[in-house]
């Protein structure tokens, strides 16, 4: 948005049972949702492109930080979940919905 000062919103994740993933934050900057564990370098960057379905991340860690307890891939699972809650309060994305199977044999 050119010529406008980004917004920041910042929002606190829910308390989770896993000492170290309690800390966890998330923003939201104009079209961007940022999730990330302050004292580590655990941060992730989501957006949605106009010509996808769902989000995508960017500037993710690619390792453990030994400061922190959860692993990177712990993290990078909690962030893309509360990302995707946010976004679907945002209306960013669709909620899921239930496939409907059809019945065999009717």
């Amino acid at each position: 948005m050119l010529g406008m000062a980004p917004k920041l919103h910042l929002f606190a994740a829910k308390p989770d049972m896993k000492l170290g993933l309690s800390g966890i934050q998330l923003e939201v900057w104009d079209d961007e949702i940022i999730v990330s564990l302050p004292g580590t370098n655990y941060a992730v960057t989501y957006y949605k492109p106009a010509n996808s379905p769902q989000l995508l991340a960017k500037n993710f860690p690619c390792e453990d930080d030994g400061r922190a307890e959860p692993t990177q891939a712990e993290f990078l699972a909690k962030a893309w979940h509360l990302a995707n809650e946010k976004a679907r309060e945002l209306r960013w994305i669709l909620q899921k919905k239930n496939p409907v199977s059809p019945v065999r044999g009717a």
